[in-house]
């Protein structure tokens, strides 16, 4: 699996390189951890890991470590 898509950017339209939701949920389900419960390490909801993790919004940089360090 890539890690990394091409979306285009909401302002723009252009072209732009971000990390790819599904590559960081199969980290998380590897390491056996719920979305529930990773949300709870980092104080957001499942449904915004949920969107992260479908390519409808980007990971924060601090999210994006999180799922990196599992």
């Amino acid at each position: 699996m890539n890690k990394f898509i091409t979306l285009p950017c909401n302002e723009c339209g252009h072209p732009k390189r971000v990390i790819n939701g599904r590559w960081l949920k199969s980290l998380r389900e590897n390491a056996e951890i719920s979305q529930r419960a990773f949300g709870k390490i980092f104080k957001v909801s499942s449904p915004y890991l949920s969107d992260i993790e479908r390519n409808r919004r980007t990971c924060p940089e601090n999210i994006l470590q999180g799922y990196i360090d599992l």
